[in-house]
């Protein structure tokens, strides 16, 4: 239990599971990549946030189950979560990230992949995969 968010272990999914959900969400961001279909940012982190937060909020459905990949995901798996959780708090989980914890990405995906938010720092600029 943390900021009302209550967890067990039947929130995560298997590692194998999350494995084969991270490669087919990174097959998806290069899809998108080739289609020039992602948002691309150059603005300071601080925007970057906050233009993600806004993307998410907009882009997730409060009934719906997405994964969201916490640190440390493939050791865990990830973790599954109500789209008006993630709504609801979106603020805390996204300081739970990859992002604020030495990582580059954001993740939050539906169960099948077919539709998701990504955050990902790059060297060169910062985009945003919203499909």
């Amino acid at each position: 239990m943390n900021n009302d968010i209550s967890i067990s272990m039947d929130n995560f999914l298997g590692t194998q599971e999350t494995l084969h959900l991270q490669k087919r969400i990174l097959d998806k961001l290069d899809e998108m990549d080739s289609d020039n279909t992602s948002i691309i940012y150059q603005e300071p982190e601080i925007n970057i946030i906050s233009a993600f937060t806004e993307e998410l909020i907009n882009n997730i459905d409060n009934n719906k189950k997405y994964v969201f990949f916490v640190r440390g995901v493939t050791k865990i798996g990830g973790l599954v979560l109500r789209g008006n959780i993630i709504v609801e708090k979106s603020e805390f989980i996204i300081k739970e990230s990859e992002i604020f914890n030495n990582g580059c990405s954001i993740f939050f995906s539906s169960l099948n992949a077919e539709s998701g938010i990504c955050l990902w720092k790059g060297e060169y600029d910062n985009r945003i995969y919203v499909w």
